[in-house]
């Protein structure tokens, strides 16, 4: 009968233990999801704030084409890149950098010209138009960030 009883305590003390380590194992899953939810969140954000600032650098790009004078000449030119941060150069999250392939190689040569383009009339309204490249990288962000947004606009 002692015996008995000594297998019965030593058997409560081994479930004990063992109802202690599944506790653990669950509770460190619950903390490791938690964590990486959190970090998805933030990722999610910036994500987010990378394709509205793609989006604005755009409009941007196009207000800049509609104020350029281009000229008939070389000597005025062509915007062909802008470099744009967010919220300001000093201590930036974004850069955004804007390439403009234009689609009329009646332009100056200093125009850079997307492959493919044709002719077209400088008094015509599309005469300007052109193949907007915005590439966004965050900056200092683990992972970073890097989104990209290619339109065809004219101003």
């Amino acid at each position: 009968m002692k015996t008995n009883l000594h297998m019965k305590r030593g058997f409560g003390l081994i479930s004990a233990m063992i109802f202690i380590v599944v506790l653990a194992t669950i509770g460190a899953l619950a903390l490791s999801m938690s964590t990486k939810s959190a970090a998805q969140a933030t990722n999610t954000y910036l994500k987010e704030q990378a394709e509205v600032l793609a989006a604005n650098a755009t409009e941007f790009a196009v207000m800049a084409m509609q104020m350029h004078d281009y000229g008939d000449n070389d000597q005025k030119g062509c915007i062909n890149n802008i470099t744009l941060w967010y919220p300001d150069n000093t201590q930036p999250m974004f850069q955004m950098n804007v390439a403009l392939k234009y689609l009329n190689k009646s332009l100056p040569n200093s125009c850079t010209k997307a492959d493919g383009a044709v002719a077209i009339e400088v008094g015509d309204t599309s005469a300007h138009a052109a193949i907007i490249e915005v590439e966004v990288v965050s900056i200092d962000q683990d992972p970073q960030i890097r989104y990209f947004l290619r339109s065809v606009q004219k101003p």
